[in-house]
C-alpha cells in the first residue's frame, strides 16, 4: 500500500533568513561544519569536500547536493549506501508512490533531534528512475523560518521501539494519512491567511476532504498545542511578561481573587475558533462563565480585550452577546480614570490584584 514519507534533510542555510535555507549552496562556514560532521558532505569526491581540501579558493561549486537544490528543483530521494556491499547505489523509496506527500525536516547544527522542524512539504507526482520524488507544481508548500519553528516533526512521529526522538542512519520514515493530515492541518494555522494558505487547504481537500484531522500523536505530542503556540505567539510577540505569567497562574489557582466562586474550573489561555486566547476563562459552578484578563501596569488595551472575548466565549456557547452567563474581568495592579470609565461603560468587573493577595473590585 503506498505511503507518504518524510526526509531528513541536511540542514543547509542558502538562502535562509526569511527561508529556513535549502536553496543553494551553503555557506563557506557551515561547509566546513557539514563536510567535518556530515557523510556525504564529507565524502572523498563530494564537491563540498573537495572545495574544503582546496582550501576554499574561488566559487563555491554550484548544487552540489539534493539539498542544495531541494527548493530550487522540487526532487528529493532516498540518497545512495555510503558503506558497505552496496556502496554507492540508489537507496528507493520503495513504498512512496505518485498521489502521496513528501514532508521535509531538518534541524539546525545547534539543535538536538528533539528540535527537528517541518519545513515544507509537497504531493508526489512522479517517481522517476534514479529514485526522486519529484513534486506536483501546484502543491508545493515552502515554510518561512518563523512558519517552521512552530512545527516540530516528533510531535507527528515516533519510532515504534521506543518514545524518544531519534532519527538513525537512512533518509526518509514513512507516514500513515493521519499523520500527514494533522501535520497540513497544523500548517494551515501557522501559515495564517497567505497564498501558502491557500494551497495548504487545497491540498487538505484534495486528500482528506471535509475529514477532522486525527491528533497528534507522537514522541512529543503531549507538548503545547501548536493552535496555542501560535495564539500565544500573536498575544505575546515579544514574549510573555514573568509578572504577568506568575498573577495569571496565581489567579487561574485562585478564582475568589478575582469575585468568583472558588471550585471554578480555570482554562487557562483558552483558544477560540478566531485564533484569540484568552488569559483564563473560568466555568461557573452555576454554569455561567467568566473570562479574565491579566493586565500589570497598561490595562487599557486589556479591557478592550476583555470585550472581544466575551463575545468569543457567548459565541462559543452558542448563547446571545448579550447574555449575562458570562462575566468580563480584568485584574490590574492599578487603573486610570479613562480605564474605569470604559469598564462601567461596557460591563467589565475591574479588580486591583497583585500576586499572592485578594483583588478588591472597583466599583
Amino acid at each position: 500500500m503506498p505511503r507518504s514519507v518524510a526526509f531528513k534533510c541536511t540542514y543547509n542555510d542558502g538562502e535562509s533568513g526569511e527561508y529556513v535555507g535549502l536553496r543553494g549552496t551553503c555557506s563557506r562556514d557551515l561547509i566546513v561544519h557539514n563536510v567535518q560532521t556530515h557523510v556525504w558532505c564529507g565524502q572523498e569526491k563530494s564537491p563540498c569536500n573537495l572545495f574544503f581540501k582546496s582550501g576554499m579558493q574561488g566559487n563555491k561549486p554550484r548544487f552540489p547536493c539534493m539539498e542544495s537544490e531541494l527548493f530550487e528543483h522540487w526532487r528529493f530521494s532516498g540518497g545512495t549506501w555510503h558503506h558497505g556491499p552496496k556502496a554507492g547505489q540508489d537507496i528507493f523509496v520503495r513504498d512512496a508512490a505518485a498521489g502521496k506527500i513528501v514532508i521535509l525536516t531538518t534541524r539546525k547544527p545547534n539543535q538536538n533531534e528533539s528540535e527537528r522542524k517541518i519545513i515544507g512539504a509537497y504531493e508526489i507526482g512522479d517517481i522517476d528512475s534514479g529514485g526522486y520524488l519529484n513534486a506536483v507544481e501546484d502543491y508545493r508548500i515552502r515554510l518561512r523560518t518563523a512558519e517552521a519553528n512552530q512545527l516540530d516533526f516528533w510531535r507527528y512521529y515516533k519510532n515504534k521501539r521506543e518514545n524518544e526522538p531519534k532519527w538513525g542512519t537512512l533518509l526518509f520514515r514513512y507516514l500513515d494519512d493521519g499523520q500527514v493530515h494533522r501535520i497540513l492541518t497544523d500548517m494551515a494555522v501557522v501559515v495564517g491567511e497567505s497564498t501558502t494558505r491557500n494551497t495548504v487547504d487545497k491540498l487538505i481537500a484534495r486528500k482528506f476532504g471535509d475529514q477532522v484531522a486525527p491528533p497528534a500523536v507522537g514522541a512529543l505530542s503531549h507538548h503545547i498545542s501548536v493552535d496555542k503556540k501560535v495564539a500565544l505567539g500573536r498575544k505575546y510577540p515579544g514574549g510573555e511578561g514573568r509578572e504577568h505569567l506568575a498573577l495569571k497562574n496565581w489567579i487561574a489557582e485562585h478564582p475568589a481573587a478575582v469575585g468568583l466562586p472558588p471550585d471554578s474550573t480555570p482554562l487557562v489561555e483558552h483558544i477560540f475558533a478566531s485564533g484569540d486566547c484568552v488569559d483564563i476563562a473560568f466555568q461557573l459552578p452555576t454554569g455561567a462563565w467568566a473570562v479574565v484578563e491579566i493586565e500589570t501596569n497598561l490595562p487599557f488595551p486589556g479591557a478592550h480585550q476583555v470585550v472581544k472575548y466575551r463575545a468569543l466565549l457567548a459565541a462559543q456557547r452558542g448563547w446571545k452577546l448579550d447574555t449575562n452567563k458570562v462575566k468580563g474581568i480584568l485584574a490590574a495592579w492599578g487603573y486610570e480614570k479613562r480605564v474605569l470609565e470604559f469598564c462601567r461603560r461596557y460591563g467589565i468587573q475591574t479588580w486591583t490584584c497583585r500576586l499572592g493577595e485578594l483583588g478588591s473590585l472597583i466599583p
